[in-house]
């Protein structure tokens, strides 16, 4: 189990890392992508709109915060 583990750790570390975000429909998740264009055409699977993606480095993170009255709140940083 731990050698699975530690495959799939190594290869998501050697892959380019983004935040994708759908702009019509706020969907959103962690991407990751074996080179820089993996993220052409890349459509919402909820309302089938184009997805942004956000790159980040390998020492970045973010967080995200959903208010009803304020909406979405993302804070990126660098890890520490």
């Amino acid at each position: 189990m731990y050698s699975a583990v530690s495959s799939i750790v190594k290869s998501l570390s050697e892959c380019y890392h983004s935040f994708a975000l759908c702009e019509s429909c706020f969907w959103c998740a962690s991407y990751f992508l074996k080179t820089c264009t993996d993220n052409e055409n890349v459509v919402c699977p909820l309302c089938n709109k184009l997805v942004t993606f956000i790159p980040l480095e390998k020492n970045e993170r973010y967080l995200i915060n959903i208010e009803p009255k304020s909406g979405l709140e993302l804070e990126f940083s660098k890890l520490k």
